[in-house]
């Protein structure tokens, strides 16, 4: 049993310092040993059982949480896809936003002498698709 006990101690490289283990010994050499050090002086207020929150009752079934699962990795796909046809706009946004100032201090990007003939011709069909219908009679 003894041997139970200290066989994985020994696996650690300082068995003195695990086998205090009740001890307040801090490595002062650690990155960390500071915060170690004010959570060991910290009072804290230990939770009573009462405050332990119910189970839920009805958690979501595996299925669902596969589903959610699958379905943020493929919007995570949509994503970089879009991020990738995108470069300009995912990589090199300085050069991006360098682009769009040049073109809107010359007064916006280039204008086509149809389009407004064309953009009549939509809104006109947009209007016709937003009349209701005539009343039944």
């Amino acid at each position: 049993a003894l041997a139970a006990a200290v066989l994985p101690l020994a696996a650690c490289a300082d068995v003195r310092r695990v086998a205090t283990l009740g001890g307040t010994e801090v490595n002062i050499e650690s990155p960390v040993a500071p915060a170690v050090i004010a959570a060991q002086r910290a009072r804290l207020v230990t939770p009573s059982l009462a405050e332990v929150p119910p189970v839920p009752l009805n958690p979501p079934r595996p299925r669902a949480i596969k589903a959610e699962v699958a379905e943020k990795v493929a919007q995570r796909g949509q994503l970089e896809r879009w991020a990738a046809n995108h470069p300009a706009m995912t990589s090199d946004l300085q050069g991006f936003a360098a682009t769009n100032r040049a073109t809107a201090a010359e007064g916006g990007a280039p204008v086509a002498a149809d389009t407004s003939a064309a953009t009549e011709a939509f809104a006109e069909k947009l209007r016709r698709a937003a009349t209701p219908p005539p009343p039944p009679q």
